[in-house]
């Protein structure tokens, strides 16, 4: 079993993580996925919410996690319509690879909506969002 002490010591615990997912890229380099336990909406804070953190490591010992503040994903995610789903919770990150095995090109979590009033929902549905797998400017 994977332990998240693992590749999260020192500063990195100034985020609470569960729920890792870990999977290699076709370069060899191993990424992990999880959610910030303390950063999604439902916890009440303000300001954009970082519910998802990314660690990345060239030998599935040393990890790096830079993005103690940043996110891999948030609590909102923007439809292919244009319309916006806002998150009460976001959790259970999971890869989706492409048919070679080792590109990402969808990303699954365990979801909470915000519902009517901007209160959490009772319910959780299984949420999936597309990964983009080319440049904006290209």
């Amino acid at each position: 079993s994977l332990s998240l002490s693992l590749f999260l010591t020192g500063d990195s615990m100034a985020q609470v993580v569960e729920d890792p997912f870990v999977w290699r890229a076709g370069d060899g380099t191993f990424h992990a996925l999880f959610h910030h336990e303390t950063g999604c909406g439902h916890y009440g804070r303000e300001g954009p919410m970082n519910c998802g953190g990314h660690a990345f490591s060239a030998d599935g010992r040393t990890w790096h996690y830079p993005y103690i503040n940043g996110s891999a994903y948030g609590e909102n995610a923007t439809l292919a319509g244009g319309g916006v789903v806002h998150f009460a919770a976001r959790q259970r990150p999971h890869i989706v690879l492409g048919p070679d095995g080792v590109t990402p090109v969808a990303l699954t979590n365990g979801a909470q909506l915000v519902g009517e009033g901007g209160q959490a929902g009772d319910a959780t549905v299984t949420f999936l969002q597309p990964i983009r797998t080319h440049s904006l400017t290209g």
